[in-house]
């Protein structure tokens, strides 16, 4: 308890001390206004400059979603039971096999015999374990002495979860080819309505191949729902912003993505096939042949969706979300 409050304390002061130089305003009245924020608007000291409640009048602070206030909403919104079935794959998988568009195989239900054969067949798989949290591999055959020895391997490390790799839409594959680029639409099922809270693109960052772009500090841009296009500039993981994509120096800011109102259309329809789990973030690829239905999470990224540079009218989520619940 003791060695927590000491770092709290000195990352407190290291932010009060960020904002001061940043600002050139004085040390103690940031530290009063961030106490006062954190009193009046359940704001800490970090979502207090994520979202630079200092440029924000107390009027617009009031409209903030923060930790404190998330919790409270989502305590009533998600069923603790239902969740799971979003954190087991090979359930949510099973769940929503109507919308996959793809075939889905689980190797702890296949014989060694089967597994074996689709291998031959297709030997470049994407697997997974069940665990919705745990990252997607890329593997294939040639480098394993046999699909026998590939096998072993995935068991050994619980990749029971395995389908053929998706081949992304032109456009999407133009902003970077390295990594597993999608589409994030979060979804609040109410009063049997279904509506859009927030979404988002992110891309790989780098020009090598991985699958797991949340593990190599991707690239992320708010989506404008009503032209399909990418809001402003993007924003890394690192606060770094971007207007192209550093590798093929895509403008971001004339980036339509590719079939965004089918993608829109099937979360409406996913959301109403879980109503005891109604705030939902939803992974989309785009694919040749349109959205595919990658996986789907709580969604708890409430810091992304409101940055200033995803909102110029510096107004939090709170109100939608009142609107909505009310």
């Amino acid at each position: 308890m003791k060695e927590k409050l000491k770092k709290d304390l000195f990352h407190l002061y290291k932010t009060t001390s960020f904002i001061k130089k940043k600002t050139k305003t004085s040390f103690i009245v940031i530290l009063i206004d961030i106490l006062w924020c954190y009193i009046f608007y359940s704001a800490n000291y970090n979502e207090y400059r994520i979202f630079e409640f200092y440029k924000i009048s107390h009027k617009n602070r009031k409209t903030y979603l923060t930790k404190r206030k998330y919790y409270s909403i989502i305590r009533n919104l998600n069923n603790s039971e239902d969740i799971n079935i979003l954190k087991n794959q090979s359930i949510f998988y099973e769940k929503f096999n109507k919308y996959l568009k793809r075939e889905i195989y689980d190797i702890s239900k296949m014989s060694f015999k089967e597994s074996e054969l689709f291998l031959k067949n297709n030997p470049e798989i994407i697997c997974t374990s069940y665990d919705s949290n745990s990252k997607y591999e890329k593997l294939n055959v040639k480098d394993y002495r046999s699909p026998a020895f590939m096998i072993e391997y995935m068991k050994q490390n619980k990749l029971f979860i395995m389908q053929k790799p998706i081949l992304e839409h032109k456009m999407m594959v133009d902003i970077n080819k390295y990594s597993m680029n999608y589409i994030s639409i979060v979804t609040l099922y109410y009063n049997d309505d279904v509506n859009i809270i927030f979404s988002s693109i992110k891309f790989g960052s780098k020009d090598e191949y991985i699958y797991n772009i949340d593990e190599s500090n991707p690239i992320m841009g708010k989506i404008d729902e009503e032209n399909s296009c990418i809001y402003t500039i993007c924003k890394d993981e690192k606060g770094m912003s971007y207007k192209e994509h550093p590798i093929t120096k895509i403008k971001f800011d004339k980036y339509k993505v590719p079939r965004f109102n089918e993608a829109l259309n099937l979360v409406k329809s996913l959301a109403k096939q879980i109503q005891d789990v109604k705030l939902i973030e939803w992974r989309i690829m785009i694919s040749k042949t349109g959205p595919i239905l990658m996986e789907a999470v709580q969604w708890e990224d409430y810091y992304f969706s409101q940055l200033s540079v995803n909102n110029k009218n510096k107004e939090g989520l709170l109100p939608l979300f009142n609107k909505i619940l009310k």
